[in-house]
């Protein structure tokens, strides 16, 4: 499943892009997918093994050896259909695939009265979302690039100015999802969740500063 996760969504879009290589994709994927898993994996597999279907449902409990026969029917399935689906270049989720996989194994061998619907339609509705969002979010950030640099006097000039406050504010979003994950495992105590993003705003004007300091000037010269 990592395997198709890793090659069907994080390499594909940046290698099909011509952003970076093949070979540098590669070794990106294989440490940031094993540092999302071990730091973030853990609250998508609650979700996945026992928020959907519970392994205490009485049926399950009795015979655990069949909740975990389904469970790997799931995952043997779906990443069979990812594998196909990426080499016909078919742009479908993982997420779609592996919870479909559960609802179908739930609902064959335990009936629709096993599946927590509620949970489901949280999900369902997390898929409309999603995009949604994205796209707002997407729309605004490049709306703020288009506006602030590509129609300035000077669009370099601009780029240059505004390259921290954008790496800034990038690196803030990713390090306080992975910190506010990591916080929320590791203690139930507020300050946890505070002192995450204390870091995550001290490592954020750090990413600035050393953009600003060190990359820009370097950049500058490199174009000269």
């Amino acid at each position: 499943m990592t395997f198709c996760v890793a090659f069907t969504v994080a390499i594909g879009t940046s290698v099909g892009s011509g952003a970076i290589s093949l070979k540098k994709a590669l070794v990106i994927a294989a440490v940031f997918e094993m540092l999302g898993a071990t730091t973030m994996g853990s609250l998508v597999s609650a979700t996945i093994k026992s928020a959907i279907i519970s392994p205490e449902h009485p049926l399950f409990d009795a015979n655990p050896a069949l909740f975990a026969l389904g469970m790997f029917s799931a995952v043997a399935s779906s990443s069979l259909w990812l594998l196909f689906a990426s080499f016909l270049g078919l742009p479908v989720s993982t997420t779609h695939t592996i919870i479909g996989g559960i609802l179908a194994f739930a609902s064959l061998e335990a009936g629709w009265q096993a599946i927590n619907l509620a949970k489901v339609i949280n999900i369902v509705l997390s898929w409309v979302v999603s995009p949604a969002l994205g796209g707002l979010l997407a729309f605004l950030l490049y709306g703020s690039i288009h506006l602030f640099i590509l129609k300035a006097v000077d669009p370099y000039g601009r780029a240059m100015a505004l390259l921290p406050l954008y790496y800034a504010g990038s690196v803030a979003v990713l390090v306080g999802i992975v910190a506010q994950a990591v916080a929320t495992l590791v203690s139930k105590s507020p300050w946890a969740l505070a002192i995450a993003f204390g870091g995550t705003a001290l490592i954020a004007l750090a990413t600035g500063l050393v953009t600003k300091w060190a990359l820009v000037p370097w950049l500058r010269r490199r174009d000269l």
